[in-house]
């Protein structure tokens, strides 16, 4: 009976993501054979969960607490029929909530431990991977309820999806215009997501777990604060208490000086004050969605706009580890030396990528998208992309207009990202900063690499060559695929598959036209761009089983 009712399970979990599928690929009732198939996929999944219940209330006793289930069970079946004939959403989203939740339980369980928590924590990769994939689905279909949208608006389901996507890994890739097809309230779920994946879903989680006062193991609370700093060592509740509040009062910050310049455009208070607020948070998220239908466009000469839009941009892709370092450069004496490397690394880093992307963007583009503007516009356009590029994905040119080669370097930028901790994405400039380092130690004959006197080891060596070359291959295949299933030149593919892997969310205006399965493998190379490279590290960083016996060493021939 027991392995009935398991597979019950496996074959609603099925049946609900062929029923997923299906429902991004066209509107809810389409009079369409996709469409028709989509309502037998939903009768289907609660035919199975009837059947389910059943055999789960025959083998049961009314004393063992799995009762509840089949009780909720229960009331949704005797309900979904009625609610079927307004909403198949409904349904349909209540089932990949509960298979969800029964995904986790599976994982959780141990007998000897009644702490589903701490055995959940002891998964921190599918940790990741479930807190940023729920937090995607429940905003997809909240996106999807009629107040969310303007009115007339019917949205394809695998729009909001990919909105929600972009949000919550901050990208900023668009396939519609969020000003124009989201109300107010869509516009908030937007913003709200938007701040839920700058924090990042694990903070936002631990914080829930501090709040209602679950007490973890050493382990897992170790764990948990290996997310925002191994290095760490104060009190994981009080470094929480930092991140947020430093968020927030550099985003409101930011939000201030942001007012005045759209108070001029927009010629209302209450809405520059609204959409000062959004793209405050949008840039220190590195998120890059703006709900002005140009972007950032005809804001190309203020500098206003451009300072305190890249200021925040900045500050949010150093991240908190970085920022709380920074503040012994103010104290009494302070000096650079006395950072940490990391601190050091990151900081020289950015400021080489920002002053050669800044001048490069300047030559690449002075004959083209900023040829018109003067010399103080075109260096202050050029420094803004420059700053964008590598993972914001707001613009002040028009990219699809674009040379060739600021097409390469742009996506250059995007691939090395922001740094670690941070909003951002990409590979990281300090995986970046270590692989050039190591090239330029062998091109000088050194055998060790070293960093400011100090020593990096091979270990750290072999994680960053192994993040770049499966990020590679993600980023590569999906390329791959795309070449054959979607119209658009080489180019605008290529920048288009690493502006979404490094949840950049720059596009050269192609995003809108991908075909529904072009567009599920961009949301596939969001997301992996957003928990791939955090899931890497924390399956990199488990103790090593070390070879109880020696093996003999030979070299090969390398080049």
């Amino acid at each position: 009976m027991k392995r009935l009712i398991a597979a019950f399970d496996f074959l609603l979990l099925l049946t609900a993501l062929i029923n997923l599928f299906l429902i991004m690929l066209v509107p809810e009732h389409a009079s369409t054979e996709i469409g028709h198939y989509n309502n037998i996929y939903t009768y289907s999944l609660i035919v199975l969960l009837l059947l389910r219940t059943v055999l789960a209330l025959t083998r049961d006793s009314f004393s063992n607490q799995s009762i509840r289930r089949q009780i909720i069970d229960l009331f949704f079946i005797c309900i979904s029929f009625f609610v079927m004939r307004y909403s198949l959403k409904f349904v349909q989203f209540y089932f990949l909530v509960r298979e969800t939740v029964i995904i986790l339980h599976k994982f959780s369980a141990k007998k000897t431990n009644t702490n589903k928590y701490n055995n959940l924590f002891k998964y921190p990769a599918l940790w990741v991977v479930m807190s940023f994939f729920t937090a995607i689905m429940i905003g997809s279909f909240v996106l999807l309820l009629p107040k969310m949208q303007i009115m007339g608006v019917n949205l394809m389901y695998v729009d909001t999806l990919f909105t929600a996507t972009s949000a919550v890994c901050v990208t900023g890739l668009l396939t519609i215009d969020i000003s124009t097809n989201f109300s107010g309230f869509g516009q908030m779920v937007i913003l709200m997501l938007i701040q839920m994946g700058g924090l990042g879903i694990m903070t936002i989680s631990s914080s829930l777990v501090l709040v209602l006062r679950d007490k973890l193991s050493l382990r897992s609370g170790l764990l948990m604060q290996n997310v925002l700093d191994r290095s760490y060592s104060v009190d994981f509740a009080l470094l929480l208490k930092r991140v947020l509040l430093f968020t927030f009062s550099v985003e409101s910050l930011g939000a201030v000086f942001l007012v005045y310049p759209f108070y001029r455009e927009l010629n209302s208070f209450t809405k520059a004050v609204y959409y000062a607020i959004f793209h405050s948070i949008s840039a220190f998220c590195n998120a890059g969605m703006s709900l002005f239908p140009d972007n950032l466009i005809r804001f190309q000469s203020n500098p206003i706009v451009n300072i305190v839009i890249t200021t925040l941009i900045i500050i949010g892709g150093l991240g908190f580890i970085v920022i709380n370092d920074s503040k012994k450069l103010f104290q009494h004496r302070g000096h650079f030396s006395q950072l940490k490397l990391h601190s050091k690394i990151v900081i020289i880093t950015t400021a080489w990528i920002v002053l050669l992307g800044t001048l490069f963007f300047f030559i690449s583009e002075y004959n083209y998208t900023i040829k018109a503007l003067n010399f103080f516009e075109k260096v202050l356009a050029s420094y803004f992309q420059s700053v964008t590029a590598r993972t914001a994905g707001f613009s002040t040119i028009d990219f699809a207009n674009i040379n060739f080669a600021t097409v390469l370097l742009t996506v250059i930028l995007m691939y090395i990202g922001a740094s670690p901790g941070s909003t951002g994405g990409g590979i990281k400039t300090t995986t970046f900063a270590i692989i050039v380092l190591s090239v330029i130690s062998v091109i000088r004959g050194n055998r060790d690499l070293v960093i400011f006197n100090r020593h990096i080891s091979e270990t750290t060596l072999l994680k960053a060559m192994a993040l770049i070359a499966l990020s590679l291959f993600f980023v590569l295949s999906i390329f791959f695929i795309l070449t054959f299933i979607e119209p658009f030149s080489f180019e605008k593919l290529f920048f288009e598959v690493f502006s979404a892997f490094s949840t950049s969310g720059l596009s050269m205006g192609i995003t809108s036209l991908f075909s529904s399965v072009g567009k599920l493998l961009l949301i596939t190379l969001m997301f992996i761009g957003r928990v791939g490279p955090l899931t890497l590290v924390f399956l990199l960083s488990e103790h090593v089983t070390p070879l109880k016996y020696a093996v003999p060493q030979e070299n090969v021939e390398i080049g």
